[in-house]
């Protein structure tokens, strides 16, 4: 697509008194131009509809006239410098105030400002457009203001073109005072403004809404594909076992006086991963009561992980100030695993649910390994013992965490271990760690020759196998 005019600021000389004593500055459209899009909506009568908006709040949403978007089938948003990016659905509205919230897949672009302040009649404004193709702004003047069904509208004198709907009304500085809400008068669009605290009022927090024609298409266009929803639903509960492990190290490494060494990095990554899962499967909407009843339990299991990450990076950072693992750190390193404990009690409250999922989709199964099936409770462990140890669902043989009096370490293995081979056997990734077990098992009071990735090195290490599994090692039924 070939690169796009921009024009220049029309008629800002205008004879009306100067808004907050400061003109419009020649050069706003700067400020203003890379956070404006030209909006194109499919209505569900087959017809696009031109319209405008604006990115504002934070990365992702999109603000516009509700009008534009309340029939739409979907929409693309022009901005610029060219770039299109499509737009998945309505976030929040207020069909009373004629704002909206949309949700655009662009990411790191500039967002502006909003302003609740009054729009005292008399004073300039600038207004986005676009005419011909090309993006610029357009002078305008606040007119009178009036109260209709408890809503305020703002009337706009200027050049707006017939496109405005959902263009910002900014003032000098560049901010957001208004929104353009195009009315029918003499047979005629005219231009008005309602206020941005209509817009401040919206929820950016709720889950998008796809895009629907009408209530009864609107209702079947919200569902969710069956197979995307298990795909979620599997990453989130991945994601839950894996920060477990993974704070399960950190706590380790964090012992003594590793805790001055400050919160790992990969607690900050695990984090992410949450955030990630739960924003997902909270946007999901189905019919399916399996699968409605999963996604509402595990989204506070995802919050209730987080919480307890972070509570262990709290009480790490308290005792890195204070340069001691004092009651405030212990406290909050009590309450991540209180939290944790709880999570693990949560997800096997899902067994049953669980089961007739992984029953029932394949895609779900996907993101079954081995050592995640067990962790979920849908396996039991045929070895039927623990080493104590703790490991990734997707690298079982990789061992974050060796229990100092465990029947690992006793047997001569280390935290850090990537376990190689043993017995003749190699082991993978894909492997189930239960195998390693149940050799272990078969060699109980002799020795086992195995092969281990130690400190970057592989080395060669001899298991010594106790007569028998230690009580405190078997798994209670």
């Amino acid at each position: 697509m070939k690169a796009l005019k921009t024009f220049a600021v029309l008629g800002l000389a205008l004879a009306a008194p100067a808004f907050a004593q400061a003109p419009i500055p020649p050069d706003i459209g700067g400020k203003v131009l890379p956070s404006f899009v030209l909006l194109s909506v499919q209505s569900g009568d087959g017809r696009t509809i031109l319209g405008t908006g604006f990115l504002t709040v934070k990365d992702g949403l999109l603000a516009t006239a509700w009008p534009l978007v309340a029939q739409g089938r979907g929409a693309v948003a022009r901005f610029s410098n060219g770039e299109e990016f499509e737009c998945s659905g309505i976030v929040d509205k207020d069909a009373k105030r004629n704002v909206a919230l949309v949700r655009i897949k662009a990411f790191g672009r500039p967002v502006l400002k909003m302003e609740p302040v009054d729009l005292p009649a008399g004073n300039p404004v600038a207004v986005p457009a676009v005419k011909d193709g090309a993006f610029g702004l357009v002078a305008a003047v606040i007119g009178e203001t009036s109260v209709i069904d408890g809503v305020k509208w703002v009337r706009l004198a200027g050049d707006v073109p017939d496109t405005g709907n959902g263009a910002p009304v900014v003032d000098a500085a560049g901010s957001v005072v208004g929104i353009v809400v195009m009315k029918e008068e003499d047979g005629k669009p005219a231009p008005f403004a309602v206020p941005a605290a209509y817009l401040l009022g919206l929820d950016a927090s709720l889950p998008t809404q796809p895009w629907g024609a009408a209530p009864a298409a609107a209702a079947a266009a919200n569902l969710a594909p069956l197979d995307e929803i298990d795909a979620r639903i599997g990453r989130a509960l991945m994601a839950v076992t894996e920060d477990s492990a993974c704070l399960a190290w950190a706590g380790e490494i964090t012992r003594g006086y590793g805790f001055l060494n400050g919160v790992p990095e990969v607690v900050y990554q695990m984090q992410q991963s949450l955030d990630t899962a739960m924003a997902a499967l909270s946007e999901v909407r189905t019919d399916d009561a399996l699968r409605l009843r999963l996604g509402r339990a595990i989204v506070p299991i995802l919050a209730n992980q987080k919480a307890s990450s972070e509570s262990f990076i709290r009480a790490v950072v308290i005792g890195q100030q204070a340069k001691s693992w004092d009651a405030q750190s212990q406290d909050a390193q009590k309450r991540s695993n209180s939290l944790t404990q709880s999570v693990s009690t949560q997800i096997a409250g899902l067994v049953e649910d669980l089961k007739a999922l992984e029953d029932g989709s394949a895609k779900f199964r996907e993101f079954l390994t081995f050592e995640q099936r067990y962790v979920l409770g849908l396996a039991e462990r045929p070895s039927g013992f623990r080493l104590g140890v703790n490991t990734y669902p997707r690298n079982p043989f990789l061992l974050l965490v060796v229990g100092a009096d465990s029947l690992a370490k006793k047997m001569g293995l280390r935290p850090g271990d990537l376990v190689v081979s043993a017995g003749g056997r190699t082991f993978t990734a894909a492997d189930d760690f239960e195998e390693f077990k149940l050799l272990i098992k078969a060699n109980l009071g002799r020795k086992l020759e195995a092969v281990v990735e130690r400190n970057g090195k592989t080395q060669a290490v001899t298991l010594k196998i106790p007569n028998e599994i230690p009580a405190d090692a078997l798994y209670v039924r």
